[in-house]
Parts: C-alpha cells; structure tokens; sequence
C-alpha cells in the first residue's frame, strides 16, 4: 500500500508505531533524518546498518560518515560498518558467514 504522508507528522508516526511500517521510500533527505530517528531508537547511528537496493543493484554501507579524524584513537563505533557488510553476506546468500558477525558482534556487546 503507498502511502503519501507529510514528512514531520510520519517522524512522529514512525517513533511511536514502528511496527506498522515495513518499507519506507522517500527522498535522500527525509530519509536521512527517518533513519537517523530510528537507529537513535536502537542504539544509535554508530550501529544502525545501511543498504541501497534496487531490482539489479545493491550497496551496503554504514549509516554514518566515515570520520577519519578518529581513525585508530578507539573514539567511534564500527557496528555499523560492519552490520552492513553482515546483510551484504546475507544478501548474497552467504548466510554461514552472517551468522558469524552476528555471533561475534553478540558475544562483543555481551563482554562490555
């Protein structure tokens, strides 16, 4: 079922019923604040992890930028990065080595 909604009233609606939306198509800069909404509901963006698909295409990526100001100083969280390349793995059928990262990504969250 397509929607059309105005977007301050849907960030509303998505915060406070999640559940009642499977699939959210909507321009790069809606979507961008929709996503960061919803990955602060979860963890935040350094976790939340990103896909682009299409009916040919598909690229994974974190949800966040790359900071490269923090590159080795242990500031910034690579959950996000690397819960993308998990659904990448899943995506192309790879499901041994998903469930992998998941374990390991589990077992990491778990020791802290």
């Amino acid at each position: 079922i397509v929607k059309d909604v105005i977007a301050d009233a849907f960030l509303q609606q998505i915060l406070l019923r999640p559940a009642e939306y499977d699939v959210i198509a909507t321009l790069n800069l809606n979507g961008d604040y929709i996503s960061d909404a919803l990955a602060a509901q979860v963890g935040g963006i350094g976790i939340a992890p990103g896909a682009n698909l299409s009916d040919s295409v598909a690229m994974f990526e974190a949800t966040h930028g790359t900071a490269p100001k923090y590159a080795g100083k242990d500031y910034v969280n690579p959950g996000s990065e690397i819960l993308s390349a998990e659904m990448m793995l899943r995506h192309r059928g790879w499901t041994e080595a998903a469930d992998l990262i998941i374990s390991s990504m589990e077992k990491s969250i778990l020791s802290k």
